[in-house]
């Protein structure tokens, strides 16, 4: 493959990473103004998850995150306070927190376990361990 052609390739690849992630921002942008104007509920809860998924800002992951924590605990949805927990470890971790991510992650571990949601308590698993290799702890 010429130089060019590669050159040309990789140029493509960018833009649509580009678009891609100002596009996310956009529908998470647009998803944050429904969640305003939506009284606290399950909607609400829903919204807000889908928010900390999409969003690519980790400190507005962070803020929406333990909104949700806060709200799911208010309402007694311990599935949507497991969900904010593996939010604010998402957060936690990007921002180099280990300690903290473990401690959220654990919460949600918890969580799943008693709910018995075999899939999410999985996925809580893997990433925690994701954060233990991060710290290369490999208890």
């Amino acid at each position: 493959m010429s130089s060019f052609r590669k050159t040309a390739n990789l140029l493509t690849v960018l833009i649509l990473i580009t678009l891609s992630t100002n596009l996310l921002a956009q529908d998470a942008d647009s998803l944050i103004l429904v969640a305003h104007s939506l009284p606290d509920n399950a909607a609400k809860l829903e919204t807000i998850d889908k928010i900390c998924r999409i969003h690519p800002n980790v400190d507005t992951v962070e803020k929406y995150a333990q909104i949700e924590l806060n709200l799911a605990k208010q309402l007694k949805l311990a599935d949507y306070e497991a969900s904010a927990c593996d939010n604010l470890s998402w957060a936690n971790h990007c921002k180099l927190d280990f300690v903290t991510a473990m401690g959220n992650r654990m919460k949600a571990i918890q969580i799943w376990d008693s709910l018995g949601r075999e899939a999410d308590l999985a996925f809580s698993y893997m990433n925690y361990a994701t954060t233990l290799m991060s710290i290369e702890s490999y208890i």
